[in-house]
């Protein structure tokens, strides 16, 4: 079973979580640099069909991702699609939309990272269990690489981002 497989109810009856939404972000938010370039592609991207999954990937979020990574160089990497086969035994294996991790400049990714999670035909709620899945491989990831962190996981439509706590 492939991490798009899991579904919400998956994360209890086959992990074992619990799962608790809940809001994450601080009241007064920082404030970000106005980024030109960000903006150019975002506002060139509404002129583009963005009907599928890989366009809301090359169009929106990964130009979001770029523009963060850019206003904190040599913080952290981002990977695209990639195979984070963490446990077979718990299904825990398949390809991840989005993973960030707090390396810089490396080909493989390293402890501790963050996995996004794109909803699929714009449908967030059966991507929790996705998520959730993924945040949980990344625990067991970052565990076994003697990173113990909160995880973190986002999932969303590219419009409609939610936030999963497990």
């Amino acid at each position: 079973m492939a991490y798009r497989r899991f579904k919400i109810d998956d994360l209890t009856n086959k992990l074992g979580l619990s799962v608790l939404v809940k809001p994450w972000l601080p009241i007064d938010l920082p404030s970000v640099r106005h980024d030109s370039l960000l903006e150019t592609i975002l506002s060139e991207a509404t002129k583009d069909p963005i009907n599928s999954e890989k366009a809301c990937s090359e169009s929106i979020v990964a130009p979001l991702l770029k523009t963060l990574r850019r206003h904190n160089p040599d913080v952290f990497n981002c990977y695209s699609g990639y195979p984070f086969n963490i446990d077979a035994t718990l299904s825990l294996v398949g390809f991840c939309d989005f993973i960030i991790s707090l390396s810089s400049y490396k080909p493989q990714v390293e402890a501790p990272v963050f996995c996004i999670i794109e909803a699929k035909k714009d449908d967030v709620e059966s991507a929790w269990g996705q998520c959730g899945a993924a945040m949980y491989a990344a625990h067991l990831f970052n565990q076994q690489k003697g990173k113990q962190q909160v995880i973190y996981g986002a999932v969303t439509t590219a419009l409609l981002p939610g936030v999963l706590c497990v």
